[in-house]
């Protein structure tokens, strides 16, 4: 039998208000303008919510969706220790890039790129499906992968993780070299954004690089981002590195009742295709399989995956009416991929949350920062159901905060308003405690 829902306003720590989750311009640029990533929250939400839930040294701090790394970095700089985990690696591995502990080799990192050309090996073979060729041209190609093995071997020879890439942590110094490939590709490429924030607008004709070429872009970004690093770092107390894990959040490779508090934002239900916006960068780890199986893993994509869609009765009233509700609806598709689509995001949502139950302490908290959306002209409160959710699996949950939102991802769609007029979205936060 479902539980009844009563939601308490009141905030879990009324000594401490927690700061909007909206970022500033600043916090686009820096650190944070390495990569393009449409989602992610401000530092200020990061460090009044450290605050709000009580963290101190003796604290581990879970994201699990963790992006950018924003949690880990804030946490960092706060003297709070923390774990990022992202089923995409190439988020993984700007997160892992961020840390404090890339200064401690930055004449090393410095002398490496100033100095590549005399470590570069012979042009490396290509397969014929390599995926960066349609980017680039062959030659550039094989450039790239020289490249990036020789930045493998160097790595290797300083360090007993010869493999960073098949373990779940990815060391911070070879996030580092790879973070400044990645980069350097992105800016070269002549990859454009869109009008949807995830996607990128391909070039006509594949794009040549001279070696001296790439490697002056390789040495400015390095140094650049070495820079930025030790700007965001600067003027602080006790820094306490963070971790950074690849890793499925519906499987989390950490022990039980492990951790003491998790801040995190999940992917909204607004089919946000994130692994598209980093296309470039999973072409060079892994190519299209490699993007394929990223689109099908990532809670919220706008791809259907196999297997059985099917709604439990533990997902909450609110849920469950909504779902219906599509189900029934007379437009086109409803049934046959929207409804779908949607099962298989809460479906994700049900797995995620039993595995941040499994492991928080008993005690444990999180905070949830989630965005309400629309199917056509119907609202789905999206923090209401994840509070239904958390209570039916023993979590006290609650939402905190709440705030409208003028620039949501839906407004990209100008058809839209077409179905409602005068939409508002909302922006909350749900407090969890198990």
């Amino acid at each position: 039998m479902t539980k009844q829902l009563t939601l308490n306003l009141e905030p879990y720590n009324p000594r401490f208000s927690l700061c909007s989750a909206k970022r500033t311009a600043v916090e686009k640029t820096g650190l944070h303008g390495w990569h393009p990533y449409y989602a992610g929250y401000s530092e200020a939400f990061v460090e009044s919510a450290i605050r709000y839930l009580g963290c101190d040294r003796n604290t581990l701090l879970l994201d699990p969706w963790a992006g950018s790394g924003t949690t880990g970095i804030v946490a960092a700089k706060t003297g709070i220790p923390s774990i990022c985990l992202d089923i995409n690696p190439v988020m993984a591995t700007f997160a892992a890039a961020k840390s404090y502990q890339v200064l401690s080799r930055e004449e090393e990192i410095v002398n490496f790129f100033e100095t590549i050309e005399k470590f570069s090996f012979p042009e490396s073979n290509l397969t014929n499906n390599d995926s960066l060729t349609k980017i680039f041209t062959s030659k550039t190609v094989r450039l790239i992968r020289s490249v990036v093995n020789t930045v493998a071997v160097n790595f290797s020879e300083k360090s007993t993780n010869i493999s960073p890439f098949t373990k779940k942590i990815i060391d911070p110094f070879y996030g580092f070299y790879i973070s400044v490939i990645f980069v350097s590709l992105r800016k070269m490429s002549g990859l454009k954004p869109r009008s949807n924030p995830t996607w990128i607008s391909k070039n006509e004709n594949q794009i040549t690089l001279s070696p001296q070429v790439l490697f002056q872009e390789l040495r400015n970004n390095a140094v650049k981002m070495l820079r930025e690093i030790k700007y965001f770092y600067a003027l602080e107390g006790e820094i306490i590195p963070h971790i950074s894990l690849k890793g499925d959040i519906r499987n989390m490779p950490l022990p039980g009742e492990s951790i003491d508090v998790s801040i995190a934002s999940p992917p909204y239900l607004t089919r946000i295709d994130y692994a598209i916006s980093t296309m470039p960068e999973i072409y060079l780890l892994g190519g299209e399989e490699l993007l394929s199986c990223i689109r099908h893993n990532t809670m919220g994509a706008p791809v259907i995956t196999k297997g059985e869609k099917e709604p439990k009765e533990s997902w909450g009233p609110t849920c469950n009416f909504i779902l219906d509700s599509i189900k029934q609806h007379p437009t086109k598709a409803a049934k046959s991929y929207y409804w779908k689509n949607i099962v298989q995001y809460f479906m994700d949502l049900d797995n995620a949350l039993d595995e941040i139950k499994r492991v928080l302490k008993p005690g444990g908290k999180g905070l949830l920062v989630v965005q309400s959306s629309y199917f056509k002209e119907l609202e789905i409160p999206l923090a209401k159901i994840y509070c239904e959710f958390a209570v039916n699996k023993g979590f006290q949950a609650e939402i905190v905060r709440s705030e409208t939102v003028k620039n949501h991802f839906a407004h990209v769609n100008t058809k839209s308003n077409s179905y409602k007029k005068g939409k508002v979205y909302y922006e909350s936060f749900v407090y969890l405690e198990k």
